[in-house]
């Protein structure tokens, strides 16, 4: 279990603005990485894996699963359904 006494819950607010300016089928500039971003200052990309949908730093960095009604956001705006602001909290380790 190393690294959860590290994590810590973060927050995340996608806003009308984020979903306004987010880009469809793009994993760095989609409305979640767009709220990912703002909150915790690290560029992430949001994409689908084999276990539902997650956020990996971008560069290599590490892979954070992401709540499965944020994949859901993410699946029906990339197919170009309306969004509505949604608010999910995220376990990423705590800064050093």
């Amino acid at each position: 279990m190393e690294g959860k006494e590290d994590a810590m819950k973060k927050r995340i607010c996608v806003t009308e603005e984020d979903i306004k300016n987010g880009v469809r089928m793009g994993a760095a500039v989609c409305p979640v990485a767009l709220a990912l971003l703002r909150a915790t200052g690290v560029l992430m990309l949001v994409h689908p894996d084999d276990h539902g949908w997650s956020a990996t730093v971008a560069g290599g960095g590490p892979t954070h699963p992401l709540p499965e009604r944020v994949g859901q956001f993410a699946y029906w705006f990339d197919y170009g359904c309306q969004m509505r602001p949604i608010e999910f909290e995220l376990d990423l380790p705590e800064a050093s």
